[in-house]
């Protein structure tokens, strides 16, 4: 089985991962769809790089040995705007981080639809990835929920009292 992971920033690193750890798919039957900026051991710019200096700088911000994507493919691509994610939009307008009947597809990152989520956030990205694997590999293990800030009343009056300070 291959899985493709099609999105940008760490959703899709995190995915990789948990397919590695999680799953125990041989890196060699990831590909991963990556091409955004890291800040970390490549010393240019993400979009002049391979796929292999992309998985090292992975390695380097997760603190993985580069072994465990040995023989991952990732196939460097451009994501849309940033503030793209921000946009009006309708509920149907993002897919789920696993399309309907899906085996072996997963989109991640900031770009899919998780009920009750913020985006723009790690967790997100991260939330996302985890997902999809889960979901894809079978995995009967919970995904962590998410935390409902904005029904929490103690995150209310903290910004009320900010807001009328």
């Amino acid at each position: 089985m291959k899985a493709y992971f099609i999105g940008g920033g760490i959703g899709s690193l995190a995915g990789a991962a948990f397919l590695v750890r999680d799953a125990q798919l041989p890196g060699r039957d990831i590909v991963v769809y990556e091409a955004q900026p890291l800040f970390g051991g490549v010393a240019k710019p993400m979009s002049d790089c391979g796929g292999a200096e992309i998985l090292k700088e992975l390695c380097g911000h997760l603190n993985f040995e580069p072994s465990v994507f040995e023989d991952a493919i990732c196939i460097p691509c451009r994501m849309p705007y940033i503030t793209s994610m921000f946009m009006p939009r309708n509920l149907a307008d993002r897919p789920l981080p696993v399309p309907r009947n899906s085996v072996n597809l997963a989109f991640v990152s900031q770009f899919v639809e998780i009920p009750d989520d913020v985006v723009f956030t790690v967790e997100y990205s991260v939330r996302a990835a985890q997902m999809a694997v889960y979901q894809l590999m079978k995995i009967d293990r919970p995904v962590p929920p998410v935390t409902r800030h904005d029904k929490s009343l103690a995150v209310i009056f903290a910004t009320l009292e900010k807001a009328f300070a």
